[in-house]
């Protein structure tokens, strides 16, 4: 018998079996058409859906006061670096400042345009071992180291060229200097240094002069000018100091390039560099003349100026005086910025408010009397109350 002979017997043979076979067969078919398939493609789509909003509602693990703590510190640190700038920009402008002032004091001879100023051989004549020659002012000598028959300038014997006549009990005095006549307050006035330098082929001289009670000075006038008989010719630059904003007062008439300039101003002066190399000639020699008269420069001095130029001719006077005198005492500072009189710090002392409202009107006074000294007008005497209100206490 053949094998599918045989089987075909055993399945006609069993016939209950046969049916439980079918059956399972069918079963498994039909649960393998009817199951539901896994929808993997959905699964996969959603799964970076549900990562993106987790990432957009994600809470920080710090909590609420750490967070508010960070805000403050954060705060605090932008606060100090404004603070920083603000420090910053206001040194700059102390620099700024210092560097004008210490302009101002070497600028007390003016610059002419070219050709290049050239010293003249009667400046290098004056020149002392206690004070070299140099550049600027190359004429410059203490009172002390000068003979009257010394020719200091020009030839010119200084008690010559700078004729004082003191003005006493209260009455202003007068410095003849070259020919022009300015008003002196009242008290006995010395000469302190004399100086020349050349504007364009020019002589310009200066000179100055000081009051003192005991060893205290009282005031110093410095006069810069050009003899009448000699002619500039093509004028001066303008005058920096007539154009500064930082200092108390200020009044300009006019202050043209090669032009007509005039001016009066108040600053307060911090005469520490005086006797340094960036001073002019003529104020170390008097930084070198107190020194010799064991009479020291205050911690500031308060400056009232004139200032007169035309093409050919220039006035220039500065009148210093010291505050101590009227019982203002001032601290020695590291800078002219620094100063108890800068404008920044004036509110701390109403006495030197006061003090330097009392200047400004004196120095729009005291102008009148000044101005005929450059204009050739007729001068007139300044009243005992002008020619004594900074000298006396």
């Amino acid at each position: 018998m053949s094998a599918s002979s045989a089987t075909q017997a055993l399945w006609r043979r069993a016939p209950v079996w046969r049916r439980i076979l079918v059956a399972g067969i069918l079963s498994a078919i039909a649960f393998i058409a009817l199951s539901p398939v896994p929808n993997f493609r959905s699964q996969v789509t959603t799964a970076p859906a549900a990562s993106t909003q987790i990432d957009a509602t994600y809470v920080s693990p710090i909590s609420a006061p750490v967070r508010s703590m960070l805000a403050e510190r954060i705060a605090e640190a932008a606060v100090a670096q404004e603070a920083a700038e603000r420090a910053k920009a206001e040194a700059a402008t102390a620099l700024e400042q210092a560097r004008q002032a210490r302009a101002e004091l070497a600028q007390s001879q003016s610059r002419s345009p070219p050709p290049t100023p050239t010293p003249t051989p009667a400046a290098a004549s004056l020149a002392s071992p206690a004070s070299p020659a140099n550049t600027g002012m190359g004429l410059v000598a203490p009172n002390p180291s000068i003979p009257s028959s010394t020719p200091p300038v020009g030839g010119v014997e200084a008690d010559r060229l700078y004729l004082i006549t003191n003005g006493m009990n209260g009455a202003a005095g007068e410095l003849k200097a070259a020919g022009r006549s300015i008003p002196l307050p009242t008290g006995p006035f010395e000469r302190l240094a004399v100086g020349q330098e050349t504007l364009g082929g020019t002589r310009q001289y200066s000179a100055a002069f000081a009051q003192f009670n005991g060893k205290m000075l009282v005031a110093i006038v410095v006069v810069n000018l050009t003899p009448r008989a000699e002619k500039i010719g093509t004028g001066l630059r303008s005058y920096t100091p007539c154009a500064r904003r930082d200092i108390h007062f200020i009044e300009v008439a006019a202050n043209e390039d090669f032009g007509r300039q005039e001016c009066r101003y108040i600053n307060h002066i911090w005469p520490n560099p005086w006797d340094g190399s960036e001073s002019s000639a003529l104020l170390r020699s008097v930084a070198t003349a107190l020194k010799a008269r064991d009479s020291q420069l205050p911690g500031a001095l308060l400056q009232s100026t004139f200032h007169f130029a035309d093409k050919d001719e220039l006035l220039r006077v500065f009148y210093y005086f010291n505050p101590e005198v009227k019982g203002i005492a001032s601290a020695r500072t590291a800078s002219w910025a620094e100063s108890d009189w800068h404008k920044s710090y004036l509110a701390r002392d109403a006495r030197r408010i006061d003090y330097l409202s009392e200047l400004q009107k004196w120095t729009n006074d005291w102008a009148q009397f000044i101005k005929p000294a450059f204009t050739g007008g007729s001068p007139s005497v300044p009243p005992a109350r002008l020619a004594r209100q900074f000298v006396t206490r």
